[in-house]
């Protein structure tokens, strides 16, 4: 029962945040130079602040498992939802009492967040 959850869980999130994927924001450039300058492409004149001192997801990306920035930032992105859900379930478990209540308050927190 847990592992099903999970799975759709896991898939839901992925079909909910498959439209932002690639989806640039007036920010997201600067976090991709960073990431190039992690990767050696970019000089430090490049950067600015202060986005040049939020360091870890463009650490994270720029040595991420593809060549492609902009995959690399969407997969640290739904692995960091999936792991912020894992912990609203913890928090869940100490407030309800039945697990229909625990299943029907983790799929409402996945729908509703996007």
């Amino acid at each position: 029962m847990r592992f099903r959850l999970l799975s759709v869980v896991f898939v839901l999130t992925i079909l909910l945040s498959l439209p932002r994927c690639a989806h640039h924001t007036p920010d997201s450039k600067h976090y991709i130079i960073l990431a190039k300058y992690f990767r050696g492409d970019r000089d430090r004149h490049s950067l600015r602040t202060p986005f040049a001192y939020r360091v870890l997801v463009p650490l994270l990306a720029a040595h991420g498992p593809t060549d492609d920035l902009d995959f690399n930032f969407a997969a640290i992105n739904v692995a960091c939802t999936v792991a912020a859900y894992l912990l609203f379930v913890a928090y869940l478990k100490k407030l309800v009492t039945s697990s229909t209540e625990l299943n029907v308050g983790f799929l409402l927190l996945v729908v509703s967040f996007p």
